[in-house]
């Protein structure tokens, strides 16, 4: 069973530290951040740190729609 998507992050980049990606998030389904907002996700699931623009990534309640990935991180 696919889950919901709760929200969709773009700008955004794997942290390979901390297993958790960061971006921009827009279309928060739960209103928890404001649209554009810079977040990390909590840590993702094993085997999700070599994703692409369209997947989804998990965590433990989430699951981001990852949209245009970063092409520098500062």
């Amino acid at each position: 069973m696919e889950k919901e998507i709760t929200a969709r992050l773009e700008e955004w980049w794997y942290d390979e530290l901390n297993h958790i990606y960061w971006g921009n998030v827009y279309d928060d389904i739960r209103e928890r951040w404001w649209e554009g907002a810079r977040i990390h996700t909590s840590r993702v699931k094993k085997g999700q740190s070599n994703l692409k623009e369209g997947d989804t990534v998990n965590t433990l309640n989430s699951t981001y729609l990852l949209g245009k990935k970063a092409e520098t991180v500062d």
